[in-house]
């Protein structure tokens, strides 16, 4: 089996199972209207005039107070769903549901688990996985915005789990010599974004899916249709290695070689 000197991977992740309920009861106990609503658009929501004799004469703040308790119990659970799902970036609360990686070219091994599986023995797995297939060596990561995702995502994820990696995970490295980040590659900068998606076409690549995107992924585990995001996973993979390929001129270094050697 010819092992690839890169590593290409890509993670999926969930919110913080079981804690839908602690956002639910802040954002039902503090909820606030967003920052940009006026008084017409609050006295609109209510069904009222802003111009009328019974708010003419109130203040924006008082109108927004009055709307914020009409609103509180209605508009509640959708703030809290919205602040729950923020979990899933974020490596102190996020879990990962699954690791797709190729280290073979053109094969993608899948690392998963479903919601009743343990994240711990998840990310064991593929550190095992890892030592075996590289021997104690760190490869070179190759991804999309792994710099500030998916490595320090793992890195965190492992430190809570009590996992040690059987690899380094250097996302506070630098781009090109400790992983190869396609999203800093083509804007130059680890600020700066561009997804996946958009950067494939660009490149006269074939996009992401239609039918499921990283917004999707909690709805599609919460449904039992894990497999849907496990493929996404793996297509992410594949796509991601031949946007680096286009990246670093690869096929034509491979074509000048094979020419050199006739």
């Amino acid at each position: 089996m010819k092992i690839l000197h890169e590593h290409p991977f890509d993670i999926e992740t969930i919110p913080e199972p079981g804690s839908y309920g602690e956002f639910l009861e802040e954002a039902s106990n503090n909820f606030k209207a967003p920052s940009g609503l006026t008084k017409k658009q609050a006295c609109a929501d209510m069904g009222v005039d802003d111009q009328g004799p019974d708010y003419k004469y109130k203040s924006k703040d008082e109108c927004i107070s009055i709307w914020e308790e009409r609103f509180a119990a209605i508009k509640a659970p959708e703030v809290a769903e919205q602040n729950w799902r923020k979990t899933g970036l974020s490596g102190l609360r996020g879990e990962v549901i699954c690791i797709g990686c190729m280290v073979e070219p053109g094969v993608v091994s899948m690392f998963s688990r479903s919601l009743k599986h343990s994240e711990g023995d998840l990310l064991q797995d593929y550190f095992d996985f890892m030592a075996k297939t590289y021997n104690g060596r760190t490869p070179k990561f190759v991804g999309h915005n792994i710099a500030n995702f998916d490595l320090q995502f793992i890195y965190h994820r492992s430190v809570i789990n009590g996992v040690k990696p059987s690899v380094k995970l250097p996302f506070h490295g630098r781009h090109d010599k400790d992983y190869y980040d396609n999203m800093i590659a083509w804007t130059g900068h680890i600020s700066k974004f561009i997804s996946q998606d958009e950067l494939a076409k660009a490149l006269g690549l074939p996009g992401k899916p239609d039918n499921i995107d990283g917004s999707q992924v909690w709805d599609y585990v919460a449904e039992g249709n894990e497999q849907a995001v496990f493929d996404y996973c793996a297509d992410d993979v594949i796509q991601l290695f031949e946007i680096y390929k286009r990246l670093t001129f690869a096929d034509q270094a491979a074509q000048v070689n094979d020419v050199a050697s006739m």
